[in-house]
C-alpha cells in the first residue's frame, strides 16, 4: 500500500473505531433515558386528578409531588447514570484507537502511567459533566411538577413537559437532556483521542500532521478547507491565532471546535517528503451529491498567502490582549481582565467577595445585572481555564452549564450569547473570589464596552 493509502486507511479505521464507541453509548443512552422518562411519568399517574383530568390544587397533591421529587435522583442515577458511567469507562478504549492509527503510518509508540493518569482525569471530567446535566434536568422536572400542581394544569401537559426535558418533543421548545448528553459525550470522546494522540506525537517529535475527517454539508468552511491537507506543527500553531464559528480550544485538541469529528493524523518526516504536497482523499458529501464546494480547497498551505487564505474563508486574527489569547495560550498574564457588571445585595464588590460565596455571576449588561442583586457594581475578572459557550443559550440553562464547568475542572464559565427575553448579553461565572479584581468604577466605566466588544470579536 502507498504512503497516502496508509494515511487514508488509518484515518478510516480511526473514524470507524471512534464511531463504534460513541454509537454504543448513544444506543445505551436512548434506552436508559426512555426508561427514566417512563418511570417518572408512571410515578406522576399517582398524583390526584379531578373529574376533568386536571391536577388538583396544592392541598391534595404537593405532598404527593414531594414524594416523587425525592425519588428523582435515584431514578436518574439508576438509569441515565448507568449509561454515563459506562461511557466514561469506555473512553479508555481510545488507547487502542491511537495505537492502531500510529501503526497504520509506521509510527511505533508505547503508553505510560502518565497517559493512564491523563485518561483517568478526562474520564472523570466527562462523567462529572454528564451527571451535572442530569442534576439540571432533575431540577427542571421537579419544577414542572410543582408548577403544574399550583396552576392546576392538565395531566397530559405535565407529562409532555417531563418528556420534553428528558428526550424532547418536536412541538415544545427547549433542549432536552438527550441533546446535551450526546454533544458533551461526543466532544469528550474526541478530546480524549486527540489529547492522547498529540501527547504521543510530541514524545516522538512529530513535525507534520494530516487533517483528516469527512467533509459533510454542515462542515465548517475552515474544516472543509483543511480536510486532507498536510500541516507542519508551526502552521497549526499559526492557525490557532485565528478565530472562527464554534472554536473551543487549540486545533491540536479540538480541531474545528464544538462537535467536530476531525482529527490530526501524525506523519513522519519521511512520509511528508515522499507525499510531495499531494492531498489525501477524504469522503466528500459535495462530490458524492454533485454539489459545488462552498470553499476553495488547496493541496498544501502556502506560507506566503496564509493570511489571505484565512481571510478568504472568513477567519479573523484574534485581537491581541483579548480573551482568545487567554484561552488559546493558557496564561493568566497574556490578556487583560474582562470588565463586567455584578449585581449584589452588598453595597460594594469587596463585601460581596467577603460574603463567603463560592460562585459569582457577572454580565456585560447593566440591567441584567440587577436580576442578580439590587446593587450593581463594576469589577474585572480573570480566568486561566474557563469553559467557553459560543452558541446562543437561554438564561435558564446557565446554572447547569456552570455546574458542569465547575465539576469538569474549569475555573469559570464564559457564555458569549445568553438570551434573557429579548436581551442578548455575555455572562461570566467565577468560582474563586481571588479571580475578581476590584477597580474604581470611574476607571472601569470607559473600558466596559471595549472589553465586551473584544470578547465578541475574538469569538466569532
Amino acid at each position: 500500500m502507498t504512503i497516502i493509502g496508509n494515511i487514508e486507511s488509518g484515518a478510516a479505521n480511526t473514524k470507524e473505531a471512534l464511531d463504534a464507541l460513541f454509537n454504543k453509548y448513544k444506543k445505551r443512552l436512548d434506552r436508559t433515558l426512555r426508561a427514566t422518562e417512563n418511570k417518572i411519568v408512571d410515578l406522576t399517574t399517582r398524583i390526584s386528578l379531578d373529574s376533568k383530568g386536571m391536577l388538583k390544587g396544592p392541598k391534595w397533591t404537593l405532598a404527593q409531588a414531594a414524594r416523587i421529587q425525592g425519588q428523582l435522583e435515584g431514578i436518574f442515577d439508576e438509569k441515565y447514570g448507568l449509561a454515563a458511567r459506562q461511557f466514561a469507562r469506555d473512553i479508555s478504549g481510545v488507547t487502542d484507537v491511537v495505537k492502531q492509527a500510529y501503526n497504520a503510518v509506521d509510527l511505533p509508540i508505547q503508553f505510560s502511567k502518565v497517559d493512564t493518569r491523563m485518561l483517568k482525569t478526562l474520564q472523570e471530567q466527562t462523567l462529572a459533566g454528564l451527571m451535572a446535566f442530569s442534576a439540571l434536568t432533575q431540577e427542571k422536572v421537579a419544577q414542572s411538577i410543582q408548577d403544574a400542581i399550583i396552576a392546576g394544569k392538565p395531566f397530559r401537559q405535565l407529562t409532555n413537559e417531563i418528556r420534553n426535558h428528558i428526550t424532547g418533543l418536536k412541538d415544545i421548545a427547549g433542549r432536552p437532556l438527550t441533546q446535551y448528553a450526546e454533544v458533551y459525550a461526543q466532544d469528550g470522546l474526541m478530546t480524549a483521542y486527540r489529547r492522547l494522540s498529540v501527547q504521543k506525537a510530541k514524545e516522538i517529535k512529530i513535525n507534520y500532521y494530516v487533517w483528516m475527517g469527512n467533509v459533510v454539508a454542515g462542515s465548517r468552511p475552515m474544516c472543509a478547507r483543511n480536510a486532507g491537507r498536510t500541516f507542519s506543527e508551526q502552521e497549526l500553531q499559526e492557525l490557532d491565532l485565528y478565530s472562527w464559528q464554534g472554536k473551543s480550544c487549540s486545533v491540536f485538541v479540538c480541531c474545528g471546535g464544538f462537535s467536530c469529528r476531525h482529527h490530526l493524523m501524525p506523519i513522519s518526516d519521511r512520509y511528508f517528503n515522499e507525499m510531495k504536497g499531494k492531498p489525501v482523499d477524504v469522503p466528500n458529501w459535495f462530490t458524492e451529491n454533485n454539489k459545488t464546494m462552498p470553499v476553495v480547497r488547496k493541496k498544501i498551505i502556502n506560507p506566503k498567502t496564509f493570511k489571505k487564505d484565512m481571510k478568504a474563508i472568513g477567519l479573523k486574527p484574534i485581537e491581541p490582549k483579548a480573551l482568545g489569547d487567554i484561552i488559546g495560550r493558557g496564561g493568566p498574564d497574556v490578556g487583560k481582565p474582562l470588565d463586567l457588571y455584578i449585581g449584589s445585595a452588598q453595597k460594594s464588590v469587596s463585601l460581596e467577595i467577603k460574603s463567603g460565596k463560592t460562585e459569582f455571576w457577572f454580565t456585560s449588561n447593566k440591567q441584567v445585572a440587577q436580576n442578580y442583586g439590587p446593587n450593581v457594581h463594576m469589577a474585572q475578572v480573570r480566568m486561566k481555564n474557563p469553559k467557553i459557550l459560543r452558541d446562543v443559550i437561554h438564561d435558564d440553562e446557565l446554572a447547569g452549564w456552570a455546574k458542569a464547568a465547575r465539576l469538569s475542572g474549569h475555573d469559570g464559565l464564559i457564555a458569549q450569547r445568553v438570551r434573557d427575553g429579548k436581551v442578548e448579553h455575555i455572562t461570566a461565572v467565577i468560582f474563586n473570589p481571588k479571580q475578581i479584581v476590584i477597580k474604581i468604577p470611574k476607571v472601569l466605566k470607559p473600558k466596559l464596552m471595549s472589553s465586551a466588544q473584544r470578547l465578541s470579536k475574538c469569538i466569532i
